[in-house]
């Protein structure tokens, strides 16, 4: 990762399952409990280009039944081989793949605007600030 590379699918994959399992949304099977928690925790801070492989384990987990264990993946999963490795953990109910022109892409990032403090993000063309260059909410610059 330090090299400018892409992260690794499986540090990728690890971290979503990390999460869905601290959302409590993702269970580890009972047979193998143990080897999954010690296999699936986070990069190391220290060593940056190291990834942990996501869990292996005899059994698929359990998802929750719970109606808020919903979520969106926004980029992610880009190939099917990533689609199939997540779906060898979770069951995936949607796919949307939108098929957007470069044009179109460029445009609406050139077109941006961020406030550094909280993240509220404008767009000149569908969602301009009030005043030209101005956070909506503090005033401050854009």
């Amino acid at each position: 990762m330090s090299s400018g590379s892409l992260v690794p699918d499986a540090a990728i994959l690890s971290l979503i399952l990390s999460e869905l399992k601290t959302k409590g949304w993702l269970n580890s099977s009972s047979s193998s409990s143990s080897s999954s928690t010690s296999s699936s925790s986070s990069i190391p801070s220290s060593s940056p280009d190291v990834a942990h492989a996501p869990p292996t384990t005899d059994s698929p987990a359990s998802v929750s039944d719970d109606p808020t264990a919903s979520f969106i993946l926004d980029g992610f999963p880009r190939t099917s081989t990533q689609a199939s490795k997540l779906a060898g953990y979770i069951p995936i109910n949607l796919v949307v793949s939108l098929n957007t022109p470069t044009d179109i892409i460029l445009e609406r990032i050139a077109s941006r605007w961020v406030h550094p403090g909280s993240g509220r993000v404008y767009n000149t063309t569908f969602n301009a600030p009030r005043v030209a260059g101005k956070d909506d909410v503090t005033g401050e610059r854009l």
